[in-house]
């Protein structure tokens, strides 16, 4: 029994270690020099889909470092200025929306190709971050997300991974909920 308990454990162990392994080679990003969280800022999160938003939420929030503006909030300026999701794709045009806001970054999340295999969908999410005054990217990644599931939880997955670094990097793992 003890042989087993132990044997269990190193199988746990080492599959916790794969989850990191491939959370760390499922992503390409890059986080500029720029990039200071010393203070906690405020971001908004520009996407057209809302379990990318919930899922960027919740990773930036992991971080420790960022406030991140309410969706609804997001929704009722770009009413107010006539603009949509899809008007966004102009990052000068986001900017000024950024600063409607009072956010001092900008975080850009989109679904960039997706595919559905015999038994599971793998997507591919790009994020990037903006800051509002100087307009200099701060953060960019891809990422592959996949699921056995449903293309939702692979979207959801891919998000995950995108912003993976910068939960190691600025919050650690332990608050990462994984």
């Amino acid at each position: 029994m003890k042989r087993f308990l132990i044997l269990f454990s190193v199988v746990l162990l080492s599959c916790a270690s794969l989850e990191k392994k491939f959370r760390e080679m499922a992503v390409d990003y890059t986080i500029s020099p720029m990039m200071k969280l010393d203070t906690i800022k405020t971001i908004a999160i520009f996407t057209e889909d809302d379990v990318l938003y919930d899922e960027a939420a919740m990773n930036l929030l992991r971080t420790g470092k960022f406030d991140v503006i309410d969706r609804q909030k997001i929704d009722e300026i770009l009413e107010e200025q006539e603009f949509g999701y899809s008007g966004l794709v102009d990052e000068n045009t986001a900017v000024e929306v950024g600063k409607l806001l009072g956010a001092s970054m900008i975080a850009f999340v989109e679904p960039v190709s997706q595919t559905r295999d015999f038994d599971s969908y793998t997507v591919k999410v790009s994020a990037k971050i903006v800051d509002v005054k100087t307009g200099r990217i701060l953060y960019v990644a891809t990422a592959y997300g996949q699921s056995y599931e449903s293309y939702g939880d692979a979207l959801k997955d891919g998000c995950k991974n995108a912003f993976y670094p910068l939960v190691k990097k600025f919050g650690g793992l332990e608050s990462s909920g994984r």
